[in-house]
């Protein structure tokens, strides 16, 4: 590894790292080191053929508690497999996820590519009682909505892209089709706590992200005001800490862990962050 060093005085969490195999913990703490990353954490998708994809992070924060955290992925192999594989529902799944000591969810529902795979919108019925639980329970979602306008374009879909099939076209689900999905997901549960990764897939259109005072009106609001609110996570993370240590964003509404009857072991980031404030 070459010589690197961080410029940044703070403390920096790293809210979004894949975990690959075991054998690449020692990579991934090289990697903090040079970096100087205090925390770290890992979205861990699962994949429905074989299941791995969370062993391997939840092994890292049980080896590194100070260090790591886990946002979970949701299990469809129930519905992918029209019920010859039997899995827990999604709602029991994030009680699991709790259970487990995972620190949050992430969604790759609302990638393009997920939708030819599982082609039910984040708004059908299917999802209703996932909403509603982990609207609940207070956990955060890194969400994972859309990918580049270029993908959607064979001229402009780039090389990399086209390797891994990321490349899209008018028989698949659209940008704005999924948008207003999650502006739908968004005024029927206002108190979701969401990270949007990769910006929200906004940056090649700045003027539609909005203003940082947005965030601070508060309230639950609808319309404009609260996607708004949501749009805007996709700056700060739950888990970021500022220089001084204070959380960067706080649990608004107040976490509803602490009456989980699982709740000594999940989401450690609760009793750090500053309520309702």
């Amino acid at each position: 590894m070459s010589e690197w060093s961080s410029k940044f005085c703070g403390s920096i969490t790293d809210g979004h790292v894949h975990m690959g195999p075991i054998s690449s913990e020692g990579r991934i703490l090289a990697i903090r080191e040079a970096c100087g990353i205090d925390k770290i954490g890992l979205v861990s998708i699962q994949d429905p053929r074989t299941g791995m994809g969370l062993p391997q992070s939840l092994y890292m924060k049980a080896k590194h508690p100070d260090v790591f955290y886990v946002f979970a992925g949701l299990n469809h192999g129930a519905k992918l497999s029209d019920g010859k594989v039997v899995t827990r529902s999604l709602s029991d799944q994030l009680d699991d996820f709790v259970g487990m000591g995972c620190d949050g969810i992430k969604m790759i529902e609302g990638k393009p590519t997920s939708r030819q795979i599982m082609d039910i919108p984040v708004t059908d019925g299917y999802f209703a009682d996932y909403w509603a639980h982990v609207e609940e329970l207070g956990l955060p979602i890194v969400w994972h909505v859309n990918d580049p306008e270029e993908f959607w374009k064979p001229e402009t879909l780039p090389a990399w892209a086209r390797e891994r099939n990321w490349g899209y076209g008018p028989d698949d689900v659209q940008k704005e089709t999924l948008y207003a999905e999650v502006d739908e997901v968004l005024e029927k549960h206002p108190d979701l706590s969401i990270i949007f990764a990769h910006f929200y897939f906004l940056s090649a259109d700045p003027g539609r992200c909005p203003k940082r005072d947005a965030l601070r009106r508060g309230g639950r609001g609808t319309g404009e005001a609260s996607r708004a609110q949501h749009h805007l996570r996709t700056l700060l993370l739950p888990l970021s800490r500022s220089a001084t240590g204070e959380p960067l964003l706080r649990c608004t509404p107040p976490c509803r862990l602490r009456s989980h009857p699982r709740h000594r072991d999940a989401l450690q980031h609760v009793s750090r962050c500053r309520r309702n404030a």
